[in-house]
């Protein structure tokens, strides 16, 4: 990565950082592709009880999927508002690549599928697909990664097709916790993986930006684990990649994160919000 010139010291390691921050993210759902169709079961309950929030009157003329993975939320918005242009973007070439193939298993016409950062995308410059050609965005399970989510929903109401209307769910601060917190145990200095975030909070964000909230609602899954490895497994075919750094686990310090997690109800919650918003 190139250094900026003419910029202090501060502004630079931020770049570097916020570079890194998006090559982890592209790593681990690059990891994850070939799994999560078989490990992303919550996700999709969560993603298609979104989309039964868009009811049949509703007729949005372009629509965008943000963080589309494998393609299969996708799909079926595309065969929800059949015959409107209906695209999905993902940082990870390994999940649009199998979100091609799925595409081609499906009878939708769902015409594109794109590679990208969003906010690249947000800013116009993912060649194909801009926010001006989208009058509905629709997003599930991934703006948790957002680093600066008040901007990026604010970009989102001022370049897409007016009047735009957004539909997301969120993971909030509860998703993961009894494995933040038995990792906390052992690893004092530990930061989830994942914002921790209360709906109110992104409540808040999403009025700032402009836009109402048409509706919003809060859901949590308790998902059972024999083990903390099979945890580990698990969170890592869905993209969230290690707690810490794969050398960090040493066996000794597994042994004494499968005592501590195995103190409280065996296995992990999944925490979401689920927002209907309209451009005000």
């Amino acid at each position: 990565m190139t250094a900026v010139h003419n910029q202090n010291s501060s502004e630079t390691i931020t770049k570097i950082e916020k570079n890194h921050y998006t090559e982890r993210i592209k790593k681990n759902f690059d990891r994850a592709a070939e799994f999560y169709d078989r490990e992303a079961s919550v996700q999709y309950q969560a993603g298609t009880a979104l989309c039964a929030l868009l009811h049949s009157g509703y007729s949005p003329s372009g629509i965008i999927d943000l963080g589309c993975g494998t393609g299969r939320i996708t799909i079926q918005l595309s065969e929800k508002f059949p015959g409107i242009r209906c695209d999905g973007i993902d940082i990870s070439e390994k999940m649009i690549s199998i979100a091609k193939k799925n595409k081609r298993t499906s009878p939708s016409t769902c015409p594109g599928f794109f590679t990208g950062d969003l906010m690249q995308w947000v800013s116009g410059n993912i060649q194909g697909t801009n926010p001006a050609m989208y009058d509905l965005v629709f997003s599930n399970f991934t703006l948790q990664w957002i680093e600066n989510l008040p901007l990026f929903l604010r970009q989102i109401r001022e370049k897409s097709r007016s009047p735009v209307t957004l539909v997301f769910s969120i993971a909030l601060k509860e998703t993961f916790s009894e494995l933040s917190d038995a990792v906390k145990s052992i690893i004092p200095e530990y930061k989830p993986a994942i914002t921790q975030a209360e709906l109110s909070g992104i409540a808040d964000f999403v009025d700032a930006a402009g836009f109402s909230i048409i509706t919003s609602s809060e859901h949590r899954i308790h998902t059972p684990f024999h083990s903390v490895y099979d945890v580990l497994r698990h969170v890592q075919r869905t993209g969230v990649g290690s707690p810490q750094n794969s050398g960090t686990f040493t066996p000794a310090l597994l042994r004494r994160l499968e005592t501590e997690w195995g103190r409280g109800k065996k296995g992990i919650t999944y925490h979401w919000g689920a927002f209907v918003c309209r451009a005000k």
